[in-house]
């Protein structure tokens, strides 16, 4: 299934409600010291330091509307109510190893972006467990 300009509108109608009922999985609670995004009507690509294991739920909750998250561990998912609000949210699949796994990312990243939908992408592919001081 491609991604279309309706599931990208669902998605951002479900959006706040779909993750408010997922944070309450987290054993803390989310505060946001500072959102600098200025909306300019124009698909974005938002890039977070994966840091710990919820930031899948975190960082999307405090991004303005939905956005497609590219991951790449399905089987490092372990609850199935986080594959399930991957799906609902926006999830793009990669194998980090495998060159044409990447590649058809790179194009559902750009259909996303063409179809008015934005992205939210690791770009260090990993786990990051260096201190992270908030700006």
């Amino acid at each position: 299934m491609g991604i279309t300009r309706f599931g990208i509108k669902w998605r951002q109608i479900i959006h706040k409600p779909l993750l408010s009922i997922f944070s309450l999985t987290l054993k803390h609670k989310i505060k946001l010291l500072r959102n600098d995004y200025i909306p300019n009507g124009r698909p974005t690509i938002f890039a977070m330091t994966h840091a710990f294991k919820d930031d899948a739920i975190c960082v999307p909750y405090c991004l303005p509307h939905s956005t497609y998250i590219v991951a790449g561990n399905q089987e490092g998912i372990s609850k199935t109510y986080m594959v399930a609000g991957l799906f609902l949210t926006g999830v793009i699949w990669v194998d980090r190893n495998d060159r044409k796994s990447r590649s058809a990312a790179l194009e559902q990243m750009k259909a996303v972006c063409n179809k008015g939908g934005d992205v939210l992408i690791t770009p260090e592919g990993t786990w990051n467990f260096r201190r992270i001081y908030p700006c």
